[in-house]
């Protein structure tokens, strides 16, 4: 089975329950990371995930506010690319 080409990857507000989370769709690309898992990444090359199970687990280095465990939402291929960082989901 293929894995999906993008995700949406929900990060939560950085000062507790009461901030808004943040969405940052990120992109499938060619390298691989522990486990052999395809490594997903946002535009600007920073927010570096791999997918498993629908989890996302940040890659060393990227700032996922401490988490270690994110939700992933799989979306569907577009034909152009949009922002990678989409701001608070009150704004969605």
């Amino acid at each position: 089975m293929t894995e999906p080409a993008r995700y949406a990857i929900t990060l939560p507000g950085c000062h507790g329950p009461h901030t808004p989370a943040t969405v940052v769709i990120v992109h499938r690309t060619e390298a691989r990371g522990p486990g052999r898992f395809p490594v997903y990444v946002d535009d600007t090359g920073l927010f570096r995930v791999q997918i498993v199970g629908g989890v996302a687990q940040p890659l060393v280095g990227t700032d996922s506010h401490g988490q270690r465990c994110l939700h992933a939402l799989p979306l569907p291929p577009c034909a152009s690319r949009q922002p990678s960082h989409m701001g608070p989901l009150a704004a969605l």
